[in-house]
This record gives C-alpha cells, sequence and structure tokens, in this order.
C-alpha cells in the first residue's frame, strides 16, 4: 500500500478509548444510523424521478427538481437536510471520522438550501445571493461526492484488527467482501462525477437531451446509499457480509429481546 494512503487511513484508524467504537449500544446506534442514511439517499433520485415521470417533467438534475411545485421539490429538499442531520451526528469510530462526516452533513445542508439557479425572486437584494447560489450549490454537490468517494474508498475500507481478523490473523472474507462493495461504490461515484465533465465537455446538447446530470447523480446516491447500508450491517441476515463479532452481537440482541 503506498504511504499516502497509509497515513490517511492512519489518521481515521479507530481511536482508542473512543465510546462510540467501544461501547456495543452506541456502535449498533450508529449503525442504524448508517443504514437510515444509505435508506434515505436510495430513495431520493428514485422518489423524485418517479415523481417527475408521473407529472410529465422529468428534470435535468436531482437539484432542479427543487424548482417543483408538487411534492418532488419537497422531497428533495428534505431528504437532504434529513441526510445533512443525520450525517452531523454520526460519530463513527474516531474524532476525526466524526468531523469528517458532520463536514459533509453541512455540504448536504448546503446543496438544498442553496438552489442551482438561485431563488425565484425579482427583489433587488436577492440578486447578489441570487448570483451566488448556482456556485455554492455546485461546490457544495462537488465536494459532498468526493468526500462520500472518500469514505468508501478509505474509511470504510480501514482493517481494524480486533475485529476484522480471524484466530489466525487472516482478514476475514466477509470484511473482504464488505471491502469490495466500498470500493465499487467509491469508484461509481468517482466515474459518475468524471461522467457529468467529460459528457458536457464533449457535447452539451447531447448531455442535456439524455439528462445526464441526473442519472450519473442517480448513480452517485445509490452507490452512497448502498455503501452507507453495508456499514451499517443492514444486510445482517446474509451472513456473507457479516463478521463473527456482528454475528454475535446479533444473537445477543436477539437472546435479550
Amino acid at each position: 500500500m503506498l504511504p499516502a494512503i497509509e497515513a490517511v487511513q492512519q489518521h481515521y484508524a479507530p481511536e482508542k478509548g473512543y465510546k462510540y467504537a467501544t461501547d456495543a449500544k452506541l456502535r449498533s446506534d450508529q449503525r442504524r444510523l448508517a443504514s437510515l442514511v444509505g435508506t434515505i439517499a436510495i430513495s431520493l433520485p428514485i422518489a423524485i424521478g418517479i415523481l417527475g415521470y408521473w407529472f410529465g417533467n422529468f428534470r435535468s438534475s436531482i437539484s432542479m427538481y427543487y424548482y417543483e411545485v408538487y411534492l418532488a421539490g419537497d422531497i428533495f429538499v428534505g431528504f437532504l437536510v434529513f441526510i445533512g442531520a443525520l450525517m452531523t451526528v454520526y460519530r463513527g469510530w474516531a474524532g476525526s471520522v466524526a468531523w469528517l462526516a458532520t463536514i459533509a452533513g453541512l455540504l448536504s445542508c448546503a446543496v438544498a438550501f442553496f438552489p442551482a439557479r438561485g431563488w425565484i425572486s425579482d427583489e433587488p437584494r436577492w440578486e447578489f445571493l441570487n448570483g451566488l447560489s448556482p456556485a455554492i450549490h455546485g461546490f457544495a454537490a462537488l465536494f459532498l461526492f468526493l468526500i462520500l468517494a472518500f469514505f468508501c474508498l478509505f474509511i470504510f475500507t480501514d482493517i481494524n484488527d480486533t475485529q476484522h481478523r480471524d484466530a489466525r490473523k487472516k482478514i476475514q472474507s466477509s470484511k473482504m467482501l464488505r471491502n469490495r462493495i466500498y470500493k465499487i461504490s467509491g469508484w461509481s461515484i468517482l466515474l459518475a462525477i468524471a461522467a457529468i465533465f467529460v459528457g458536457y465537455s464533449i457535447d452539451r446538447v447531447w448531455a442535456e437531451s439524455v439528462n445526464l446530470v441526473y442519472w450519473a447523480e442517480f448513480v452517485a446516491l445509490i452507490a452512497f446509499g448502498i455503501s452507507w447500508l453495508t456499514h451499517g450491517r443492514v444486510f445482517y441476515k446474509v451472513d456473507a457480509v457479516m463478521d463473527e463479532k456482528d454475528k454475535q452481537a446479533a444473537r445477543d440482541m436477539a437472546a435479550a429481546g
């Protein structure tokens, strides 16, 4: 592994004595939170896409649904704020992870609060902010997706020797499978971002005609959702993705219930 990648993963490695990583109840709550984030992320592009198709106004990007007068605009803002709020309270297994999740959460809220084409207002006092809103929206969306890809490729893939290795010190197959899911998700997010830039650079008319931004954002959000659902162990009934400690915790919770 490259030294730079090792340094990054070391920075976001489990923090000694960190209560959210050592307390079983807090760890379980954090995984439920991650599962909820993933569920909302997947639901967002599907829900507003269906509404756009149903009402005959399929928008060129997910962000443009902000301007719909029917339910899609409310879903767009509400879901992004919900994701943002959940991510700001996600604590992970180290303070550095919590801070990065908080930044992602604030960026998610910025995407919701600053429309892609500004607010619908002719008042002069809004002119400056209306002109600034698209730039804030674009930068917030870009850096949000980059952070989400970073989580997939460098944070979720980190190996915790006390949890992810078996008695023979080998990485458990469940962790290897989850890491494949994380890496596929991370690269899918990055490729979706690249597709937007490449598509618009080559042929803007074609890119707009096929709603390239919407479908790229669709892929990125689905990938984001799958990675957080995997991290949240929402697939707990699939033994292949569960560590031995996960299975034991599930058995203990079932026995307690």
